[in-house]
């Protein structure tokens, strides 16, 4: 199987500045797992994305447990376009990701089509490469990304963390349900089956509502679109999680979303 979002980390090597104030461990390894265990590391927002591109470009070239990274590229910077091509030219890079969620770039690029906005650029230039695109919003944030996304049809575009819906009843969660269903008639989209325990206010919510909200995105992605990842360790043990939607994937469709998809959604290039 793949763990298509893995984050590991030494922030003694690497600023990334808001794990010390969410009390994570200030460094995060490759879990122990079985042999047929691959993982697609996963940028955390370091404090300057570049540095920590070329420290997980090192971690993948030495550990044949890293099937490839997907690298952090700022938007805002005027070196952004460059720096996709640049990495689009190494291996161990299977993608790129900037974190949206909370950030006016996403509002500013749903307001119209194309043009000069930054996320329309790099959009543009992901594609471009012919690299795929992990969007980190929430969900309340669904309508804006279907809409910037409406633009790009040629780029292939992750959902992380099945957009972050929020694990109570109301109102919230059944737009998040519409709002899921919107984006997935987009036919450039996946969605990963990943990151609600870190959503979950305790236990007893991600044992609520883990089923309906996994069971809703296979549903309207279809098996042959969504992937599988821990988030570990922001959403805890990598084992745990998967040891939950082992119960919930029918077994005709395990290997195509634990595996197939994401080695078809991220392809190595070498």
């Amino acid at each position: 199987m793949i763990d298509a979002h893995l984050h590991i980390w030494y922030t003694s090597e690497v600023s990334i500045g808001w794990i010390a104030e969410a009390g994570l461990p200030a460094r995060a390894e490759i879990p122990e797992s079985p042999a047929d265990h691959r993982f697609i590391l996963v940028e955390a927002d370091a404090d300057d994305p570049a540095q920590e591109a070329q420290w997980l470009i090192h971690r993948a070239q030495n550990d044949p447990r890293v099937y490839g990274i997907i690298a952090g590229v700022d938007p805002r910077s005027a070196h952004a376009a460059q720096t996709i091509r640049q990495l689009a030219q190494v291996p161990d890079v299977v993608g790129i990701r900037h974190v949206l969620q909370d950030d006016a770039l996403l509002s500013e690029a749903a307001e119209g089509p194309g043009g000069s906005s930054a996320l329309h650029q790099l959009l543009g230039v992901v594609a471009e490469v012919g690299l795929p695109f992990d969007a980190c919003v929430r969900a309340w944030e669904l309508p804006a990304l279907t809409r910037v996304l409406t633009d790009h049809p040629e780029v292939t575009v992750v959902l992380d963390h099945l957009g972050k819906p929020p694990l109570q009843q109301g109102t919230a969660l059944d737009q998040w349900f519409e709002d899921l269903a919107r984006l997935a008639e987009l036919p450039q989209l996946r969605c990963k089956l990943s990151g609600l325990p870190a959503e979950a206010a305790d236990r007893a919510a991600l044992d609520e509502f883990t089923a309906p909200l996994i069971e809703h995105a296979i549903e309207v992605f279809g098996p042959e679109r969504c992937l599988t990842g821990s988030d570990s360790p922001v959403s805890g043990e990598a084992r745990e999680w998967f040891f939950r939607l082992d119960g919930l994937i029918p077994s005709p469709w395990r290997e195509q979303i634990t595996e197939t998809t994401a080695a078809l959604t991220y392809r190595r290039r070498g």
